[in-house]
């Protein structure tokens, strides 16, 4: 039931107030009902139609006081005489007793109404302006959610001490309300006079976990405060901010800047920490699968880091769990102001994607003692490699097939071999990874259908060679312009090049960091093909400074290019006896090609970049399709709080693309969890977590933000005081009057019932 109030007040210009107060807040359409009689207000003004039943006792009266019909009886002229007598007593008793009954109902109407009496009507100023404007801005970072001792958030105690500024200040007191983050960012159109509205926008602010940027924040204040002297609103604001002081967020603030002095000086501006009571906080900071490429029945180490913001040690309970079944747990001790990893070994039972979760039994603040992690777990990899003439491929075919653990049953890579000519008609749905061996030219249409599965998930390996045409590959490059962002140059002089693994910091070198008798160093490559312009990141370099080995991430997928692909010594495989005197490189007969071709294609296949997303990262995604009746044209988005939401995907296709696809952004992941997107029969999980930023609970000194001086606030301006204006509720002691009529009506009816 929604609240209204009817503001009883002396207004000499009614056109002026309605004006003031039609301003809308948010989504609240509450407009109060100004009259100028009294300085009275009705929270519940609809009730006084009860007041019609004050009617009823009179009706029953009326109606048995009709005319009788007469019958004369002797017997009863002897009471006739003696009424007569008494008449003028019985007459004032029942009328005492009606207006009783009357009143009754009135009262209990006014009642309900809840009346209340605003002492400071006769301090209003006629023109009807407002006394205060007051800005409230509320901090509702996810720190705000540390709990005390009695179980009650920072948010909420901000919030009822908000409240409670709204409840006490004058009744032409006009608002905005700011949050630090979410729905409240930016200011109302307006400042208004509606206090139930206020008091709603002030109630619905929740939570947000994404990171707070400060100086927007103030930036929406600075906004607000142009509604400062126009429409009958006080040239000054009172600003009161309620906050943590987290350092996170308040080490950026903007005091140095004209635009915060002016508030300070022009203004009135006060800060209302509420410093954590407890500094100590355990949270977990990551979650990570130290292995490239997961399999089922292979063994993995799932680590998770976990930080420890006190200044003792903690020991607390750490469990991992699978699609919500605990595959692990320990418990754990964690150093005083450290960061400590704990490793879980886990065997993969099940084949798919899953969501790891690492849990930390709860202490005050909750919110960062849980983080999760989307996985895939494959039976093998599906590879397959495109080869420019028959048995060019076969180094490649044997690397990857090759077992790098001789008790392991099964290969994990299962290969297929095609020409360039059928890589243009086979389908590429089953594959997991394309290899491109140095095939001669790229024509454009294949290319862009290339592109498609990329950007819908797979990953693609191009092997540049002795055979490469550039012009040809530059063509398909430039018709695209979405997937290659690189152009081939010339080749290099023919020398020996040394190779640079850029310390080891790509997922590529890993396996070889320590082994310096890999022969990944010492790897023989005598020519390589020079790119323009140079990749932001590259995995493998030469000591030149060009790439040899670098990747790059396209929508859901990945493309790693190798500027000198792996070359067989021999001129044909059917004539062993003819050896090539012109190689790149000796890469195919080198100890490093067999582990560094199979970590090519294990990062090319577990990589999903879009499922695994912090608070406020947008879900972008594509499916990929035949044609565009195959495609799904809504996208249903399972949010973690049990919402769901439908985006509209149009799907687009043109005569010159071998594939239909459709893209669709989701940017409302401002929730931590698991959402899930159904695309027609297709349902895709993705996790989204907080960034621990706000874990440490560090807070600043306020003192070291300015603000007004105390001086320049009056003692009734304070947010923690109570105004002056002050607000009798009547409606209390008239629920009083209405007990002791009730109890009058009763003990009169029985006494006039003895006597008569």
């Amino acid at each position: 039931m929604r609240k209204c109030r009817c503001r009883l007040l002396r207004l000499t210009d009614a056109r002026q107030s309605r004006r003031i107060t039609e301003h809308n807040f948010a989504n609240a359409k509450v407009e109060p009902v100004i009259v100028s009689i009294l300085a009275v207000s009705l929270l519940n003004p609809w009730m006084l139609a009860w007041g019609a039943a004050g009617l009823i006792p009179l009706a029953v009266y009326l109606w048995n006081r009709r005319q009788p019909r007469r019958i004369q009886w002797p017997a009863v002229r002897v009471l006739q005489r003696v009424i007569q007598q008494q008449s003028q007593r019985i007459k004032l008793q029942q009328w005492l007793l009606l207006l009783l009954r009357c009143s009754i109902p009135v009262l209990l109407a006014i009642v309900l109404a809840r009346p209340t009496l605003d002492n400071s009507a006769a301090m209003l100023p006629a023109s009807g302006a407002s006394h205060n404007f007051w800005i409230i801005a509320v901090d509702n970072s996810y720190s705000m959610q540390l709990v005390d001792s009695k179980a009650k958030t920072a948010l909420e105690k901000a919030k009822r001490m908000a409240r409670q500024l709204v409840e006490d200040a004058g009744p032409l007191d006009c608002f905005s309300v700011i949050a630090f983050d979410g729905p409240y960012r930016r200011p109302v159109s307006a400042p208004i006079m509606d206090h139930d509205a206020v008091l709603t926008a002030i109630d619905n602010i929740e939570l947000q976990y994404t990171s707070p940027n400060l100086p927007g924040v103030f930036s929406a204040i600075t906004e607000a405060t142009t509604y400062a002297g126009t429409e009958n609103i006080p040239e000054m604001a009172r600003i009161v901010v309620y906050t943590d002081m987290g350092s996170d967020i308040w080490d950026s603030a903007p005091v140095d800047q004209p635009a915060w002095q002016d508030l300070v000086n022009n203004h009135l501006l006060r800060i209302v920490p509420f410093p954590p009571y407890s500094r100590s906080n355990a949270a977990i900071t990551d979650i990570r699968v130290n292995s490239q490429s997961l399999r089922t029945g292979s063994v993995s180490t799932v680590a998770i880091t976990v930080a420890q913001f006190a200044k003792s040690n903690s020991s607390r309970k750490l469990t991992l769990l699978a699609n919500s079944r605990v595959i692990g747990s320990r418990q754990i001790n964690v150093a005083s102001n450290a960061d400590d990893s704990f490793d879980f070994s886990v065997t993969w039972q099940e084949s798919g994607p899953q969501v790891l979760e690492a849990r930390l039994d709860n202490d005050n603040l909750t919110i960062d003692d849980t983080r999760r992690l989307w996985i895939n777990v494959e039976e093998s990899t599906r590879v397959l490699i495109a080869e420019p003439a028959p048995g060019r491929s076969l180094p490649i075919q044997v690397a990857l097939e090759a077992s790098q653990n001789a008790r392991q049953e099964t290969n994990r890579f299962e290969t297929k071999v095609v020409s360039a000519t059928e890589l243009a008609t086979q389908p590429l749905n089953p594959s997991d990874v394309v290899i491109l061996d140095d095939l001669p030219a790229m024509p454009p249409l294949l290319w862009k259908r290339l592109e498609s599965k990329v950007i819908g998930g797979l990953g693609l390996a191009v092997l540049h060679g002795e055979q490469t045409m550039a012009a040809s590959w530059n063509s398909a490059f430039a018709a695209s312009g979405r997937l290659a962002d690189y152009q081939l140059g010339t080749k290099s002089p023919f020398d020996l090049y040394r190779l640079d693994p850029l310390q080891y910091q790509s997922p590529l070198t890993l396996p070889f960091e320590g082994f310096p008798d890999s022969g990944l160093l010492t790897t023989p490559i005598f020519q390589y093909w020079t790119i323009e312009p140079t990749p932001a990141s590259v995995d493998i370099a030469f000591t030149n400074g060009h790439p040899w080995i670098f990747t790059t991430t396209h929508g859901r997928g990945r493309m790693t290019v190798v500027t000198s692909g792996p070359n067989s010594l021999l001129d044909s495989v059917d004539r062993v006896d003819t050896l090539r005197t012109d190689p790149m490189n000796a890469l195919a007969t080198w100890p490093s090609f067999l582990p560094l071709m199979q970590q090519i294609v294990q990062g090319l296949s577990s990589y999903d970049s879009n499922r695994n997303l912090l608070t406020g990262a947008p879900i972008v995604d594509s499916s990929i399709a035949d044609s565009p009746n195959q495609l799904s044209s809504n996208v249903t988005i399972s949010r973690p709080d049990g919402s769901q939401d439908t985006l509209s995907v149009l799907s687009g296709f043109t005569p010159d693309q071998a594939n239909a696809t459709n893209e669709w952004v989701y940017p409302n992941t401002e929730l931590p969890g698991i959402y899930q997107a159904q695309t027609g029969t297709d349902n895709a999980s993705y996790v989204v977590n907080i960034e621990p930023l706000e874990s440490s609970l560090l807070s600043i000194d306020p003192t070291r933000i300015p603000q007004s001086p105390p001086a320049r606030w009056q003692t009734d301006a304070i947010a923690s005081k109570q105004p002056s204006t002050t607000k009798s509720r009547t409606w209390q002691w008239l629920l009083g009057g209405l007990l002791a009529m009730l109890m009058t009506e009763s003990t009169l009816a029985w006494w006039m019932g003895r006597r008569g």
